[in-house]
């Protein structure tokens, strides 16, 4: 008897290790509040499903500041191109070198490029304000990078 108790104790507890994992998984994968940048709410995610991202552009309640990735955005564009989210500005940067955009496509003066996130993020002090939200999205590769940039930014260091 005592055995098959303690089966079921070490079994309870894998399943709380395994929904503990999951749950760490799901939360590293989402969308991240980063609390106020410049006033502005400000959020980061790594890696976005794009069909997920571009329905979240359209339940912001202010305005967008996004910070992306060339493909990112032409993805996203993919998806939105008749729903007219409320961007107030796109910084794109990375290589944009030989990418062909159309006038719809940029928004007409809304879409700004930059040579990489570094200058992108020089820029947000100017846009940023508390009726704004900001977005910067970004792959896993450089992930460190931006949070170390946008944490600079938050303490001012």
């Amino acid at each position: 008897m005592r055995g098959s108790g303690e089966m079921q104790m070490n079994k309870a507890l894998q399943l709380l290790q395994a929904r503990k994992e999951s749950l760490d998984q799901i939360h590293g994968k989402g969308m991240q509040p980063l609390g106020k940048l410049f006033g502005a709410d400000t959020f980061l995610w790594v890696d976005p499903e794009m069909p997920a991202l571009a329905h979240t552009f359209m339940s912001f309640p202010y305005p967008i500041v996004w910070l992306a990735q060339v493909m990112e955005y032409r993805h996203v564009h993919a998806h939105i191109r008749h729903q007219h989210p409320d961007f107030l500005k796109v910084l794109l940067y990375g290589n944009s070198e030989g990418e062909v955009f159309t006038e719809e496509e940029v928004l007409r003066d809304k879409v700004h490029f930059v040579a990489d996130f570094e200058e992108a993020s020089s820029l947000l002090a100017s846009w940023l304000h508390s009726e704004i939200t900001c977005l910067v999205t970004a792959s896993n590769a450089i992930k460190e990078e931006v949070q170390s940039t946008l944490e600079q930014l938050k303490t001012g260091k």
